[in-house]
């Protein structure tokens, strides 16, 4: 079996936020979460700022859609063109083989297991496939459908039964030009030279709530009550406009917190604001709706210049939050990495070269460094392309078995070292340690004491972040 490891809603701490996301939005974010736990957070607010600012997407694909977030995410999304069993069998498992999971779409109309759609209503959804069984002939896939619809639980359907509900389902797709194929392909590409600024990017986003008119605002100008005749069609409309809006707030707070940027009492009111507006407004428009009342013009036109003066409240509040916050880049990512030794341990080999890969999961074996039982002075260097001034590095320690001491030293010849800062008796998984911020081509790691129970020290990422 070859199956690719996740981390579960309950480790992530999103249990029962499923029910706010879409069923394709869902399992991309499960996906990218894979290469970078946070990619989850980031993915679902861009999303959702692109689709409540941006009136729909303005591509042609989904997969084109997508990628416009993806690039800021050093990843990019393929559709796999449905081609013979063997052929797609072929690249399934090469994918898989890599460490790259799919997403599947399904037509619920075919989804055998869905008691609720099952021969009853077309629609799109998404699985993530995670792994395949050659010798049982079974995919394992990462589904909602199945269990509550809270998070994504793994399932495990036969070769012959996920080839028939992608071919049974390819007539309705193909009636959908948005979706241009039933098989996706993620791939991480080369990095960019010059780090990446988190808080940039968060601010060009926001910009969109600026320039661009609310999705809402089109809604009720243009009403039309198909949109919300069935019981999915209002728990459609009511997660779009009502609850989605709480998962905006709940990621934006996640993001700050990785970036250690604290929420203002003016952010707390708007919120409170946005949340009970936006519920109140979708809950009426429901309620005029099943008792078939007409909305007269002036309640529309003002409820569209409150939708639009509390919106350039909360891209002031939100912008002013990033405004006061320091953008930090984190240029490890075009570094090359050296270590004093690398790990073996049942065959898999923890490379250095996995401390500055952007994946900061330290969760996963597969994303650890490790040194070798007979290093005795465990060290790890990293050089940069060219000098820079690096005032923070973010160190990323295995769960449990944090490095308890190390010293953090800096050079421009890797002749002479200048000690940075030393750090003794931790036992955080997470560290943050702030320099001097002068400028230097090499940063070395030295760990004096490596671990509470060996002389082991256990790492996922190193970050070096400068302005």
């Amino acid at each position: 079996m070859k199956k690719i490891n996740f981390l579960t809603f309950n480790k992530m701490k999103m249990d029962n936020i499923g029910t706010s996301l879409n069923c394709i939005e869902m399992p991309i974010a499960y996906i990218l979460s894979k290469y970078k736990t946070e990619n989850f957070y980031y993915y679902i607010l861009m999303s959702y700022i692109d689709r409540m600012w941006h009136g729909g997407y303005k591509e042609t694909t989904l997969a084109k859609d997508n990628n416009t977030i993806l690039y800021e995410l050093g990843l990019q999304m393929e559709a796999i063109p449905l081609i013979d069993r063997e052929s797609l069998l072929a690249k399934i498992k090469k994918s898989i083989d890599v460490g790259n999971p799919l997403l599947l779409l399904f037509d619920y109309y075919e989804m055998f297991y869905e008691e609720t759609h099952y021969k009853r209503n077309h629609i799109p959804h998404g699985v993530v496939l995670s792994g395949y069984d050659d010798e049982r002939q079974v995919f394992i896939i990462q589904e909602s459908a199945h269990m509550r619809f809270t998070a994504l639980y793994p399932l495990q359907l036969t070769y012959d039964m996920v080839f028939d509900i992608l071919n049974k389902s390819k007539e309705f797709f193909d009636n959908c030009r948005y979706f241009e194929s039933l098989i996706y392909s993620f791939t991480p590409y080369e990095k960019r030279n010059q780090g990446y600024s988190s808080i940039e990017y968060l601010k060009n986003e926001l910009n969109k709530i600026r320039n661009n008119e609310n999705s809402l605002v089109i809604e009720i100008r243009d009403f039309n009550s198909d949109c919300i005749n069935t019981p999915q069609g209002m728990s459609g409309f009511k997660r779009k406009f009502s609850t989605s809006h709480k998962v905006f707030f709940d990621f934006f707070e996640r993001i700050l917190k990785i970036e250690d940027i604290e929420v203002n009492d003016r952010y707390k009111k708007i919120k409170e604001e946005y949340l009970c507006f936006y519920e109140l407004l979708t809950s009426k428009t429901i309620r005029k709706y099943l008792k078939k009342e007409n909305v007269e013009i002036e309640n529309v036109l003002e409820c569209i210049k409150k939708i639009k003066d509390i919106d350039i409240e909360l891209y002031k509040v939100l912008l002013d939050i990033l405004q006061n916050t320091r953008s930090y880049k984190n240029y490890a990512l075009s570094g090359k990495v050296t270590a004093s030794s690398e790990s073996t341990y049942e065959k898999q080999l923890f490379c250095c070269n996995r401390l500055i890969d952007g994946i900061r999961d330290n969760n996963v074996l597969e994303n650890m460094w490790a040194n070798a039982e007979w290093d005795e002075n465990p060290w790890v260097e990293i050089e940069l392309p060219q000098k820079t001034r690096i005032q923070k590095v973010l160190m990323y320690h295995a769960n449990s078995y944090p490095v308890c001491s190390y010293v953090i030293e800096a050079s421009n010849s890797k002749i002479e070292w200048i000690c940075l800062k030393t750090i003794e008796n931790n036992n955080e998984d997470i560290t943050i340690d702030y320099i001097d911020g002068n400028e230097y081509l090499y940063y070395r790691f030295r760990f004096t004491k490596p671990s509470s129970i060996d002389n082991a020290a256990r790492l996922f990422e190193i970050e070096l972040l400068g302005d």
